[in-house]
């Protein structure tokens, strides 16, 4: 299965992640926001996995583990007093492939086919799993800006999207690739300066909103020390 499959946009908060937890109302309302917040983090919790364990058949089997786990209510730790859901989740996914580990070793000891170099804990890439924790923000990030922009009627998204492809080229050469047109015409390059610089900012509240999403009772200061540990801190800068 493709992990861009187990990527969503709904929106999540932590809010319904205690809600969700904490309530053992087997409802289809419970029941769909624990789906939701599932699926929002589904692509980050399989490639976390796979770098933890080395094998796309095992990951995709712990990342259905984790799923089923989740969907009963049984990470009920993931409460918003806990403070980061990127920790939580580290710990959580980390402690998913030792158990996978040790259930393996206890395997080949009883088929007497343990060996020497036999990996029996699984690798704990911090740095890997906040390089990956930081592509999900920014994806996510990506995909609000592209639905804000489509509900305004502006070109924050595409306009945005091309710089990061041309992060080279001159106004005037964005201003001709642009797909867009204003009152039937090419955009000329002020209008793309300005643009550019509005839809920055739009991304970086975007962001910001994300970041806040999985972190508990956030408050500004919380929120810039996540993006600054994430190295994202730049991205919301005017």
């Amino acid at each position: 299965m493709d992990s861009q499959h187990r990527l969503s946009n709904i929106e999540t908060n932590w809010t319904e992640l205690g809600f969700v937890h904490q309530n053992n109302d087997r409802s289809s309302c419970v029941e769909e926001l624990r789906r939701a917040f599932l699926l929002r983090y589904a692509g980050s919790v399989y490639n976390y996995l796979l770098k933890c364990v080395r094998d796309a058949h095992a990951a995709d089997d712990l990342a259905q583990e984790f799923a089923i786990r989740f969907l009963r209510g049984q990470y009920i730790n993931a409460a918003p007093d806990r403070g980061r859901f990127r920790d939580y989740l580290k710990k959580s996914l980390t402690n998913l492939a030792n158990d996978f580990f040790r259930r393996k070793s206890s395997e080949q000891k009883m088929l007497g086919k343990v060996a020497r170099d036999q990996q029996t804990t699984a690798d704990q890439p911090e740095a890997d799993f906040d390089e990956i924790w930081r592509q999900e923000l920014l994806g996510q990030t990506w995909n609000s800006l592209r639905d804000y922009s489509s509900a305004s009627n502006n070109a924050y998204y595409e306009i945005l999207r091309l710089r990061a492809e041309l992060p080279d080229e001159s106004m005037a050469v964005l201003s001709t690739k642009l797909t867009v047109q204003i009152d039937g015409k090419v955009p000329t390059e002020d209008w793309v300066r300005q643009t550019l610089l509005r839809a920055r900012k739009k991304y970086g509240e975007l962001l910001r909103c994300e970041v806040a999403r999985t972190l508990s009772n956030a408050d500004s200061r919380q929120i810039d020390e996540e993006l600054a540990a994430l190295g994202l801190l730049i991205y919301c800068s005017n």
